[in-house]
């Protein structure tokens, strides 16, 4: 994945050292942002609950096939801006910005039988540096497709468990050793100044090679595979985009 944005990174240099631009302007989009599904940990390290029934082991809601589908509607608020470059034939360009994001993940955790379940959402906030390639007709009405990757700096997680059996929200800011930076890729469709865009991020959160004080590693079997939704408005700030636009 790293390769990837790095040969994103080089044709974006290249491109502007080399390409002639028929315009260069800034846009700004404002996103709603929602998980379409994620994957809980094949596994949970000595991950316990305190039950009425005392302390009893956790394992995450995997089905019989060991496969684990867990689909849930947790919108986020994003912001972010662009510098676009678009080539002097108006049909393609490269775009390269500043992204504020927050991306809301949620599991569900059972004891034996499901008796009893404790359900876990992290909310991770971000600050990110996308990149992406666009085609279409820029001219007239912003029509494109785009294609383009992005580093995301995660600096918070909020965490927030509930149970089953009493009405008892707890909280934790987890430590910033607890968590790390990754990378996502992107692909999506503008349409005016409506902008619909699918992510995948391929790598977890969460660092699996943390240790807590007891020695426990807790998220080594963490899985990857996040994907999202984002829809935007789309504000390029040229007055004569603006004036096709509307």
């Amino acid at each position: 994945m790293k390769k990837i944005i790095t040969i994103l990174i080089c044709l974006f240099v290249h491109y502007f050292s080399f390409a002639q631009w028929e315009s260069i302007y800034f846009s700004t989009r404002l996103s709603m942002h929602n998980n379409l599904y994620s994957s809980p940990p094949n596994k949970l390290n000595d991950r316990s609950l305190n039950t009425p029934d005392g302390s009893v082991q956790l394992f995450p809601d995997i089905k019989k096939n060991d496969t684990i589908t867990y689909f849930y509607f947790a919108p986020t608020f994003n912001a972010d801006i662009f510098l676009n470059f678009d080539f002097i034939d108006n049909n393609t360009g490269i775009a390269v910005g500043a992204q504020y994001s927050e991306t809301t993940l949620r599991y569900k955790y059972y004891t034996v039988e499901k008796s009893y379940l404790l359900e876990e959402e992290n909310n991770i906030k971000s600050i990110s540096i996308p990149l992406f390639f666009k085609f279409g007709v820029f001219e007239e009405n912003q029509y494109f497709f785009f294609i383009g990757g992005k580093y995301n700096i995660n600096y918070e997680i909020k965490q927030t468990q509930t149970v089953n059996f009493n009405e008892e929200i707890k909280f934790r800011n987890l430590k910033k050793e607890e968590f790390k930076d990754n990378i996502t890729i992107f692909i999506g469709v503008n349409i005016k100044m409506f902008n619909i865009e699918f992510d995948y991020t391929p790598n977890t959160y969460l660092n699996k090679d943390f240790f807590d004080i007891n020695g426990i590693n807790p998220y080594s079997n963490q899985r990857g595979g996040i994907f999202t939704l984002r829809t935007s408005f789309n504000f390029p700030f040229s007055r004569d985009l603006l004036k096709d636009i509307f």
